[in-house]
């Protein structure tokens, strides 16, 4: 998360100047707090549906980078009011200390880099689907993968913010100073090891792959168009699901790249080595770490929002979750909707009674929750009624 630690000053954690106070308490802590909140809404509309039932992947991984998010973003909320609030008693700097040294971060730090590995896993794993939908299937099918995987991601990047937990103590009068290790070569070399494997390599990676992805899309949709056993509306339908799955994909790691690109450019040692040790006191580094590091909280926080803009089954399930309607005398829309923006592991019987679910739900209308979108087709031709009338055609 944020590379400040082999600056010289250890004071210039805090709020000196009236830019990062403002930045710290009415931008940097509101955008933690709300991105708690979002996060949750994320994992309350994909485990009514996709995880729980379906065990698919691509909601197991959301659900895994939800929860790091989350995590990662409560324990980051109080930075600003720890940094930047004058002490009213005397017993609150050696808690501030505290928390700052052996909770924000090394256990903030865990959670970011396992956030920004399972971005590129999740590119990694629509990337396999596009290209070799068949191995991929097989491994969504066995469940357990993507949450080995999830479990791999956390204990590596644990291992990798272990450091964090050993260079700073608190003296006699709560102040954190640098321990024998904290000053030491090794842990310089460790800083620049983990600048590359947590900044620059998840990003390079990320970039990588989905250009890749975008590629593999294209590639994909000429050979599914040269399908003549598949008919148009079979062919636009795949296409269609591949392309939501996709762009959604594409979005998170854009917004990855772009909200954490900046940051390892003002690591100390980087931004020191390119203007000089005084540099890292003067106003316009201290903003602009100010400004990553809220960047980064932003990135954090905006997949709800990706996902309500790039996934309509997901809006859908989220406004039936919002509006506390539509859940009753019912058969499980929401997981049928929520079920049908993840399709590769659901089997034929599923998906038969998922596609029943989907067109009762196109004609049925129960107060502000009626579904009124959906294309024209055989749902919605006339029918015979029980007294042998012909329904009026939706």
């Amino acid at each position: 998360m944020h590379e400040t630690d082999n600056c010289s000053n250890l004071e210039s954690d805090g709020c000196s100047t009236v830019a990062e106070y403002s930045a710290y308490l009415y931008v940097y802590s509101p955008v933690c707090l709300l991105g708690v909140i979002l996060n949750a809404l994320v994992l309350v509309v994909l485990d009514r549906g996709t995880v729980k039932n379906l065990h698919a992947s691509t909601g197991i991984f959301l659900m895994g980078l939800a929860w790091l998010d989350l995590l990662c973003l409560a324990l980051s909320a109080p930075l600003g009011f720890v940094r930047c609030l004058p002490y009213t008693h005397e017993w609150e700097k050696p808690m501030r200390s505290i928390y700052e040294a052996f909770l924000f971060k090394p256990l903030a730090n865990t959670l970011s880099t396992g956030s920004v590995w399972l971005t590129v896993i999740i590119s990694v794993e629509r990337l396999l689907f596009v290209k070799h939908w068949l191995l991929a299937k097989r491994l969504c099918v066995q469940n357990f993968a993507p949450k080995l995987i999830l479990a791999i991601i956390t204990i590596c990047a644990f291992g990798i913010s272990v450091p964090y937990f050993f260079y700073q103590i608190l003296d006699e009068d709560g102040n954190l100073v640098k321990t024998e290790f904290g000053d030491s070569f090794g842990f310089y070399c460790y800083l620049w090891a983990r600048l590359v494997f947590v900044k620059f390599l998840p990003i390079i990676l990320a970039t990588i792959f989905n250009i890749l992805l975008l590629v593999a899309v294209k590639s994909a949709r000429t050979q599914v168009e040269r399908n003549v056993v598949m008919t148009v509306d079979e062919q636009g339908r795949r296409h269609g699901q591949q392309m939501r799955l996709v762009s959604l994909v594409v979005a998170i790691s854009a917004v990855f790249v772009a909200c954490n690109v900046l940051e390892p450019f003002f690591h100390p040692g980087i931004y020191g080595g390119m203007f000089g040790e005084c540099a890292l006191d003067s106003d316009l580094y201290r903003i602009m770490r100010v400004v990553t590091n809220i960047l980064e909280m932003f990135s954090l926080a905006i997949n709800f929002v990706l996902l309500w803009l790039f996934n309509n089954h997901f809006r859908m399930a989220a406004k039936q979750i919002l509006c506390c309607c539509c859940l009753h005398n019912r058969v499980d829309p929401t997981e049928a909707r929520v079920a049908s923006a993840f399709p590769e592991c659901v089997d034929r019987e599923e998906r038969t009674k998922i596609d029943e679910y989907d067109q009762k739900d196109r004609h049925e209308t129960n107060g502000i929750c009626e579904v009124k979108e959906g294309p024209p087709g055989p749902a919605n031709a006339a029918k015979p009624t029980s007294s042998g009338e012909t329904a009026p055609k939706l």
